[in-house]
């Protein structure tokens, strides 16, 4: 008869198959290891541990993606770089990091160093979710999560590989190079990668015995991006890097916009609520619809009469900011300072600032600042082109 402690370990083991949200996951097709089988006895045990490798090795049950891989890394150089891309968004879901305590019958337990999460009871054989204090025995792992787009393309299945390391070295590196990517991109998810092994120069005890510390070639593992990956990602940050002066520049002028009286004349505020674009008649300035781009289903591109009037908290952050960072852009291409850009905004700003943004009419200072910047942006085109006239 099942005891009640048996009853509430069993449980637990089911709590998390049943609980909604569980975590999605592929198939898994193998393992990659970083060194030969380990030699063991016919009892099991470990006899001796496998012979580090300069390269991946697949371990798989399955003959068409062993194939597969044999063809797509067929000699021990093209193991040293997997091409490889991440199922999921987080660092941590795609990189598994805890410390395990094994025997040949199977995991012991499994923790932070502090805590358990996972703990074999003694008396009944069953996995424990219950934390408890870690009662030591353990050592430090990981477990890399990747898909390998050679096999996805050669079997037409979708799967994962597990990369088993107990480097604190490589441990420390893969999670510094993935949380970089995760951060510069904000997922790691369908990111091309490439997971290779390179040799280098690290500390080591001399022994199990001797604490002293020698240097020692071993081949680490590491991550990238892909090429193709790396390029855009740099070409993004470039060009946000490039709008980002044009932004604060923009914003610094709203928040003094937004603080401005309103026009005082014979000591009494204007009333500006008549006024409207037409009353300062035609000859505002407009820029040329080309300096805007072709927005598709619009018939009036470029005609800023046509467009509608925007509150003066509300302009700086929406059309003005969008036309802005654009012209900005081509003007830096042709070498324009951050502090020209700034002098150009702030001079428009403080023409127009009074007599419209007051009246509530925020198109003048958007013709104003798009024709000021598409001015800029053609005396340096003039400027660079060989053709132009003395």
């Amino acid at each position: 008869m099942a005891t009640q402690q048996s009853i509430q370990l069993r449980n637990q083991s089911t709590q998390s198959l049943i609980a909604s949200g569980a975590k999605a996951s592929l198939p898994r097709f193998g393992v990659l290891h970083k060194g030969e089988k380990a030699q063991r006895s016919s009892t099991g045990d470990i006899t001796r541990p496998g012979k580090d490798l300069s390269y991946f090795r697949l371990d798989t049950k399955f003959p068409d993606i062993e194939a597969v891989w044999n063809k797509a890394y067929p000699d021990d150089a093209a193991k040293r770089r997997i091409n490889v891309i991440m199922p999921f968004a987080t660092v941590d879901e795609n990189f598994e990091r805890c410390r395990e305590q094994w025997v040949k019958g199977g995991l012991v337990h499994r923790c932070d160093g502090v805590t358990t999460s996972r703990m074999r009871d003694k008396q009944t054989g069953k996995m424990s979710l219950e934390p408890q204090d870690c009662p030591g025995g353990c050592e430090l792992v990981s477990r890399m999560m990747v898909m390998i787009p050679e096999m996805i393309v050669g079997t037409l299945r979708l799967g994962l590989f597990t990369l088993n390391d107990t480097s604190k070295n490589d441990i420390a590196r893969l999670k510094e190079e993935l949380q970089w990517i995760y951060d510069a991109r904000g997922s790691l998810q369908g990111v091309p990668m490439i997971l290779y092994r390179t040799e280098e120069m690290i500390s080591q005890p001399k022994s199990d015995t001797d604490v002293s510390r020698v240097r020692r070639a071993k081949w680490m593992v590491h991550i990238e991006a892909g090429p193709e990956f790396a390029k855009s990602l740099i070409r993004g940050m470039t060009q946000e890097a490039i709008a980002a002066p044009t932004r604060a520049a923009i914003a610094g002028t709203q928040r003094r916009l937004s603080a401005a009286p309103a026009p005082i004349a014979n000591g009494s505020p204007i009333d500006t609520s008549g006024i409207t674009h037409e009353a300062y008649g035609d000859d505002e300035p407009e820029p040329p619809a080309s300096d805007f781009g072709e927005q598709p289903g619009d018939e009036n591109d470029g005609a800023i009469d046509a467009e509608p009037e925007l509150p003066p908290a509300e302009f700086i952050s929406g059309e003005l900011l969008e036309r802005a960072t654009d012209l900005t852009k081509k003007l830096t291409a042709e070498g324009v300072t951050v502090t020209e850009l700034a002098s150009v905004i702030e001079n428009v700003a403080g023409v127009k600032k009074i007599e419209h943004v007051a009246a509530g009419d925020a198109k003048p200072l958007i013709a104003a600042l798009a024709q000021a910047l598409s001015t800029k942006l053609a005396s340096k085109t003039k400027k660079k082109s060989p053709f132009a006239p003395e």
